[in-house]
């Protein structure tokens, strides 16, 4: 596998690349800046729960487990911990839905694509 597909693979996953969220581009994800704390933790516990599937997507890729575009169906017990988050989320967050949200934490710019976790996990596994 290539690198391209690599990183592909990963961005499917982590889905906190600031430069995708904030592009000029038409049609691209509108991005809520989160300001208060019980948001930020919302969006912190969803970005923790991607982080840890793609650790081990990224196994999977590196490990040749599986197609890299099916790795993601080797953890099923934490694309349900996934969904679970991202629709408990969504419930409290409405607008949020089809959207990112961008929050700072420790320094750094943290960007969630729920729009993008929505696309992922609309993904059937074989």
């Amino acid at each position: 596998m290539n690198k391209l597909t690599y990183i592909g693979m990963l961005l499917v996953w982590c889905l906190s690349s600031t430069e995708a969220a904030f592009s000029a581009n038409p049609g691209q994800v509108d991005v809520i800046q989160l300001t208060k704390v019980e948001d930020i933790r919302d969006a912190s516990s969803m970005n923790a729960a991607i982080d840890g599937v793609s650790a081990k997507v990224k196994a999977c890729v590196e490990g040749k487990l599986a197609p890299p575009s099916e790795c993601f169906c080797l953890y099923p017990k934490e694309l349900l911990n996934i969904r679970k988050i991202y629709e408990d989320t969504i419930k409290s967050h409405p607008s949020w839905k089809g959207k990112a949200v961008s929050y700072v934490q420790d320094g750094r710019t943290i960007v969630v694509s729920l729009s993008g976790v929505g696309r992922q996990l609309e993904k059937k596994c074989p």
